[in-house]
């Protein structure tokens, strides 16, 4: 019998692979993805780091308000940790909590004290300071931009209302510094929107 002269062609024959054109769309495309989710991933994660100032800043107040039920007063603290060792972290690194102990002899608007004074201490280390201020300011009044920002905890106003704040500069940069703020019983503010 005479051989056929219809060959059965292998699926794979005439396949040349990929030209460098199609490779270089992909790396392209991959290229325009990648740009536009590594920004968004690192804001999300910056966000994310805000929810210990939000959860402290809530700690500071309920000690700050237990301290109030025992002594009639609440207690300026200073922000800890410093402003000075934050200054030193590298943008968005954390800080070890100071273990700074009690201040002796704190009289009502008369003393700035510690965290320790009022029993706040977070674990491990931190993103941000945290400070507390006596202030006069309106009850159920949202804070005004200088209040938010003026949380310097060496207000001694005694008999004024609780301000308590945290501090961080997540993204390093010379911008400004990102501040959350709580007024006595006034929901927690974003006194920088936006800014980390």
């Amino acid at each position: 019998m005479p051989k056929s002269a219809h060959r059965v062609q292998s699926p794979l024959t005439g396949n040349r692979g990929f030209t460098l054109i199609e490779l270089m769309i992909v790396v392209a495309i991959t290229g325009i993805l990648a740009a536009i989710a590594i920004p968004n991933y690192l804001t999300y994660q910056k966000k994310a780091k805000t929810a210990e100032a939000r959860s402290n800043t809530g700690g500071l107040q309920s000690a700050e308000i237990a301290y109030f039920a025992e002594n009639s007063y609440y207690l300026s603290i200073a922000p800890q940790p410093s402003q000075a060792s934050r200054a030193g972290a590298v943008g968005g690194s954390k800080i070890p909590w100071p273990h700074n102990p009690a201040v002796v002899g704190v009289t009502s608007g008369a003393t700035v004290g510690q965290a320790a004074n009022i029993g706040f201490s977070p674990e491990g280390s931190v993103y941000y300071s945290y400070a507390a201020d006596n202030q006069v300011f309106s009850i159920n009044t949202p804070l005004t931009a200088a209040q938010c920002a003026a949380v310097a905890g060496t207000a001694t106003t005694a008999g004024g209302g609780l301000i308590t704040a945290a501090y961080g500069n997540l993204d390093g940069n010379a911008v400004g510094t990102n501040r959350f703020a709580i007024a006595d019983a006034i929901e927690m503010m974003d006194c920088t929107p936006g800014v980390y």
